[in-house]
């Protein structure tokens, strides 16, 4: 086995990954079998993808040494046990309506579309990788003659249950979204949904047939897989309303992990730090849901009095209370690009959930913990002296080897600023073109948050809480669990540098602020007894 890289990202704690160059197929499901009751040993996602495989792991609990008898213990089992495949057929309305570019891959093909969906349903293809999408699986084994190059300006909306081919694959999406594939058909099939026992149809190492079926019976499948959405109820405990949502303000927690592996990226807040900060102030555990303010915050309006927890972006870390009608305003953030606000118990409701005007929210319950009275000047802000430029610390990544000297040069030496286009899934950065060492033809690979990637204009991006579980852009470093709470108070027209450090040094940073979190919360509880 070949650990071909290690890379360092977040969770609660600190978290890390590592690629494995050479772990695939069977060891790989049987791993994520065994995680399932393992998961108290610090392992927490497992993640197959074509000719890689990332485990992401919890350095708290598991040393690399540790985790690496782990995976080599438990490996060795695929060589006695098969993991048995499970064959999925997926009906699918071919041309029209459904399949808008059937007659174009038939002429790229130089077949007639009859012939192309004769071709496509002849074949028994598999699963390869789960990610792009939760749900979305890259299906290996299309015909050489149906490779079809991707749309060069992506289409604004895709429906959801369309089946497309790009390049050597093809898959279903399993959600309306942009997307660059040709459309060929649709299936009436619902292929991910939040609730069922198996959210994703589809798994890694699943075989997969289509089968043609008529206008017919897709609307009599789409009746019987409809699916029925999500309502969340109202709040048992109505205490605020929102007056003004600001630019982007949701419910955020903690990452929660264990799904990457279909594609589910762990989310959570940006600023994991300032949403434990706040929780520590509202006594709440340091997982427990709290508002996330993006640049511009919202009014909120008290219906009963409140107390509210302020972190991040606000000049101190402190509580607030309001009386019935008054309200909190933070359109004006200070200091940083995300405020976190919270409430003794935890606001109700699912994490991401976007904020509108006239929601009203409030705690699922009527909570005893009691609100703090210290107040936190500057804690958990970390800027470099001059406060000018953010120095974010990162260890090099499993792409490395594909840049030169020179772009190594201008990625430590010379600074980048945050683009506008900037947002949860990737933080975009402007700065030195980094040049790749050749051309670069790379599957989809595995990625953490704090994964700089590097697209072809050379310009990198931070992938942030929001990310893709996969990625098809070369991974030149990642940028250590420690700052991303530096990343995540980054605006557009700040400025970066970075600095490189050994995993050693990564991990001694994220202990240190574990101390220093610690510390904060020591200091919460010393100030509160004085009153």
């Amino acid at each position: 086995m070949r650990l071909s890289s290690i890379l360092n990202s977040y969770r609660h704690g600190h978290q890390g990954s590592i690629i494995l160059s050479s772990l695939l197929g069977d060891t790989a499901v049987l791993l994520n079998g065994v995680l399932e009751n393992d998961a108290h040993r610090g392992v927490l996602d497992i993640v197959p993808a074509f000719d890689a495989t990332a485990v992401h792991f919890d350095p708290t609990q598991f040393s690399i040494g540790e985790l690496t008898a782990w995976i080599d213990s438990n490996a060795t089992k695929s060589n006695h046990t098969s993991v048995a495949s499970r064959l999925v057929e997926i009906p699918v309305r071919y041309g029209d309506e459904f399949g808008p570019d059937l007659d174009a891959v038939a002429k790229h093909a130089g077949l007639s579309a009859d012939d192309v969906v004769c071709r496509h349903t002849a074949i028994e293809y598999v699963v390869g990788a789960v990610g792009f999408q939760p749900g979305f699986g890259y299906l290996e084994g299309l015909p050489i003659e149906l490779h079809a190059p991707r749309h060069s300006t992506p289409r604004t909306a895709v429906p959801a249950g369309a089946v497309g081919i790009g390049g050597p694959y093809t898959a279903v999406y399993p959600q309306a979204s942009p997307g660059g594939w040709n459309l060929i058909g649709q299936t009436p099939l619902v292929m991910f949904e939040e609730g069922r026992a198996e959210p994703s149809l589809l798994k890694h190492g699943d075989r997969i047939r289509f089968r043609a079926i008529n206008a017919k019976e897709f609307k009599r499948l789409a009746a019987a897989n409809r699916s029925t959405p999500s309502i969340e109820p109202p709040p048992e405990r109505p205490l605020l309303r929102v007056v003004n949502a600001g630019v982007q303000s949701t419910l955020q927690g903690l990452p929660r992990y264990g799904r990457q592996h279909l594609g589910v990226s762990p989310g959570g807040a940006m600023d994991t730090t300032s949403l434990r900060l706040a929780n520590l102030l509202a006594g709440n555990a340091p997982d427990a849901i709290a508002i996330e303010a993006t640049l511009m915050g919202p009014v909120l309006e008290a219906i009963e009095p409140v107390t509210l927890a302020l972190a991040g972006a606000v000049p101190t870390a402190r509580c607030v209370t309001l009386r019935a009608g008054e309200q909190l305003d933070l359109r004006r953030l200070t200091g940083g690009a995300r405020a976190y606000i919270a409430i003794p118990g935890g606001f109700g409701g699912s994490i991401g959930r976007t904020l509108g005007v006239d929601d009203v929210l409030g705690s699922p319950t009527n909570p005893t913990q009691q609100p703090s009275t210290a107040v936190l000047a500057g804690a958990g802000r970390r800027r470099s002296p001059t406060n000018d430029v953010t120095t974010l610390h990162l260890l090099r990544g499993p792409q490395a080897p594909f840049f030169d000297d020179e772009a190594w040069r201008r990625l430590l030496n010379e600074t980048y600023r945050v683009a506008p286009q900037s947002s949860r899934m990737g933080v975009r950065l402007e700065g030195p073109e980094l040049p790749v060492n050749g051309a670069v033809e790379m599957p989809s690979q595995p990625v953490c948050t704090g994964a700089v990637q590097v697209p072809p204009d050379g310009q990198p991006i931070a992938l942030g809480a929001d990310r893709q579980t996969l990625g098809g852009y070369p991974v030149i470093a990642a940028i250590i669990s420690a700052d991303w709470s530096m990343i995540g108070q980054l605006a557009p027209g700040n400025t970066v540098r970075f600095a490189e450090v050994n995993l050693e040094e990564a991990i001694r940073l994220r202990k240190k602020l574990e101390r220093d979190l610690a510390l904060a919360a020591v200091g919460i509880q010393l100030e509160d007894q004085q009153f």
